[in-house]
């Protein structure tokens, strides 16, 4: 979720922007493991806040009663599903990429875990893919010497990495990922939904549009969006005019219960400058119609150490129809804020917590990433309007219903995610994305007439 340098300096307090530079140059990056460690350490020292039982919710007679959807940050299906077993694919694994000239660039493994590949915003990404050719990762925003301090690439033509370069390197550096993708459904045909940053990703999750809106909030809430004559202003929220509904409201209507779990980074040290560049609970906060709904400021949870927590949350009845779990700065797996070790660590514990808990018997678990960060993907991804799609991103999705091991095809986006959700528990269609035919609605993943997989099959030996 990156934004420019000079956006961020213009907004902040001079003060401010001192304090944020020398912590920035002292190597924000340097900190990330300690602070991990830190926040773990203040977690046991401080004392959690109580969590409170749940209002009651309507229990349905169906297979599937609760979908989990894990909302992670910025990579793409080559940076981390390259080489993963794909015998069927339409698309054969490259081991270069295409830059601009027609020059070819050896695909290379990253050097650390939270390897950065510089910008991807509106503008960023519409180069890098170049009408279809898929040839402009090789821009200036994704090399290393850009004069931006925050957003530059970590070595020359950065965005060409894969940490699953080889079936070796993937199963070694992501191998809980990978295990998932084993026991599972992964989706090598699953895009972003906009050609872009996260903020307008995160609205297609809820909403199956992004409101025209193209970019992150800034440091003062405020983001752009496109007008019809292709000129650009401001807003700071989206109100019914631009998106009349969402997915939570859709599921109030009809007596459903939705939660969104955001993860905080509870270090106020490091949050200052993260919260800065990555705007935690944007999306629900900034859409109207699920800002004003009765019940918001209890269905959105807002809690450090959300992977130690979020298994007493379930146990007070806090798992709603439909669960959107987002993780703090250090747990994302963004680019240059946190790694990729941290995250999959992250990731276990919260589908261990479902896993573990009663639900499993009757749930799906969706895990994607919003966006493609600025990493390179060799699949042009197909235009079904004027914001989208976006370049692929990975997907798995596992449940006791989930087909094993095995890689599909289907178009698939974010708003395929609302389309499921809207197939599983009934619910109308909002926009023409989910709407439409061509957004597949998940549902060839699953066989409701196996036999119930175990949790364990799901859990690493």
């Amino acid at each position: 979720m990156d934004t420019t340098r000079q956006a961020i300096k213009a907004s902040l307090p001079s003060l401010l922007w001192a304090g944020l530079s020398l912590l920035l140059f002292l190597g924000l990056a340097a900190l990330v493991p300690a602070c991990s460690r830190l926040k773990k350490e203040v977690g046991t020292l401080t004392g959690e806040p109580p969590i409170d039982q749940a209002p009651p919710q309507k229990q349905l007679d169906q297979a599937v009663q609760h979908v989990f959807v894990i909302f992670k940050e910025n990579h793409t299906y080559d940076n981390y599903f390259l080489a993963y077993p794909n015998p069927t694919a339409p698309h054969p694994a490259p081991t270069t990429g295409l830059a601009q000239g027609g020059r070819i660039v050896p695909l290379v493994e990253p050097s650390k875990d939270d390897w950065s590949p510089g910008d991807n915003s509106w503008d960023v990404a519409h180069t890098d893919y170049d009408g279809g050719l898929m040839d402009g990762f090789d821009q200036a925003a994704h090399q290393p010497s850009t004069g931006d301090r925050f957003f530059h690439a970590d070595g020359p033509d950065g965005a060409y990495v894969s940490y699953g370069l080889t079936e070796d390197i993937g199963r070694r550096r992501l191998s809980y990922y990978w295990f998932l993708a084993d026991q599972g459904v992964l989706c090598d045909n699953y895009f972003s939904s906009q050609l872009g940053q996260s903020f307008p990703n995160h609205l297609y999750l809820l909403t199956a549009t992004s409101g025209t809106c193209i970019s992150n909030p800034d440091i003062n809430g405020h983001f752009q969006i496109l007008n019809a004559d292709g000129t650009r202003s401001q807003a700071t929220h989206l109100g019914p005019t631009v998106i009349p509904t969402a997915t939570p409201v859709e599921l109030e209507a009809s007596g459903l219960a939705w939660t969104v779990f955001q993860e905080l980074d509870g270090i106020p040290i490091v949050g200052l400058p993260t919260n800065a560049l990555l705007d935690l609970g944007a999306s629900v906060n900034d859409i109207d119609v699920i800002h004003q709904l009765p019940d918001f400021s209890s269905r959105l949870i807002e809690t450090k150490d959300l992977d130690t927590r979020i298994g007493h949350y379930f146990a007070k009845g806090w798992d709603g129809h439909v669960t959107y779990i987002k993780p703090s700065d250090l747990n994302t797996e963004h680019p240059a804020v946190g790694s990729i070790t941290d995250g999959q660590n992250w990731t276990k514990a919260i589908i261990d917590a479902i896993g573990q808990s009663p639900d499993w018997a009757h749930c799906v678990i969706i895990l994607t990433w919003d966006d493609y960060g600025g990493f390179y993907d060799h699949v042009a991804p197909p235009q079904v309007d004027g914001f989208g799609l976006g370049p692929r991103v990975p997907c798995l999705i596992i449940s006791p219903f989930v087909k094993k091991g095995i890689v599909q095809h289907e178009l698939r986006e974010h708003s395929s995610i609302a389309k499921f959700c809207e197939k599983i528990f009934g619910l109308a269609s909002m926009t023409d994305r989910d709407g439409s035919d061509a957004t597949d609605d998940l549902m060839s993943a699953f066989d409701f007439t196996q036999t119930p997989r175990p949790y364990s099959d799901f859990v690493p030996p």
